[in-house]
């Protein structure tokens, strides 16, 4: 029993250290987002009419939006690919659930197995002490 405990405590310490994990890249996903809305609260604003009309301001701005528009696609790439990883922790967590679920299970199964043998053997002696009493 002491090696199914011991298993056990390893995949409790590998949850706890996978949902860490998910935790960082959720994070990570959320400061992602939100740097994404910024960017496009800027994009928008540059949109809107009110800046002067002469050639270099225009040039600069069009740059500018050229610029938020690759960040924005950076970003998003990299959202892409954060949520795959979260997707891909969050299956090895499952898996490792149902592992020491298994696992908990057995346990369980070997200790009734136990209990069921005890059983027999006191029954069986209590029929050899009730056969000597006759």
């Amino acid at each position: 029993m002491d090696v199914l405990e011991g298993v056990l405590k390893k995949l409790e310490h590998e949850i706890k250290h996978e949902r860490q994990k998910l935790y960082a890249i959720e994070k990570e996903i959320a400061r992602l987002r939100l740097e994404e809305r910024k960017l496009k609260e800027e994009y928008r604003n540059l949109e809107e009419p009110g800046f002067p009309s002469d050639v270099f301001s225009i040039l600069v701005k069009n740059n500018y939006m050229q610029n938020i528009l690759k960040r924005l696609k950076k970003i998003q790439s990299r959202i892409e690919k954060l949520e795959q990883d979260a997707e891909a922790v969050r299956v090895i967590i499952k898996e490792k659930n149902a592992e020491k679920k298994a696992i908990r299970n057995y346990k369980k199964k070997l200790e009734n197995e136990k209990n069921i043998e005890e059983l027999r053997k006191e029954t069986q002696l209590i029929d050899e002490i009730f056969n000597r009493k006759r």
